[in-house]
């Protein structure tokens, strides 16, 4: 069971469980888990990529006047006739 383990990190012990009864072994689930705590394995944790920082843009803009505002949309945009760009 280690050695299987050992190829396959990212298996549990019930996947492990099936290549085992594909070798002709015939203990139950239990059994297997049991051995498998026993044995002092576990599953591997993926190793998470870190967000990369976003870059300081500086302070945002003040409105000059009144109605005036800015504003960002990252999905979609349009012109204020109501066309897309």
């Amino acid at each position: 069971m280690r050695e299987l383990a050992i190829l396959r990190p990212r298996f549990g012990y019930e996947r492990l469980h099936v290549l085992l009864r594909r070798e002709g072994w015939r203990d139950g689930r239990n059994r297997v888990h049991r051995l498998y705590k026993l044995e002092g394995l576990q599953v591997r944790m993926r190793v998470r990529r870190r967000k990369r920082l976003s870059l300081h843009r500086g302070p945002a803009l003040v409105p000059e006047r009144l109605g005036q505002y800015w504003a960002m949309d990252f999905v979609h945009d349009q012109l204020d006739s109501g066309r897309g760009l």
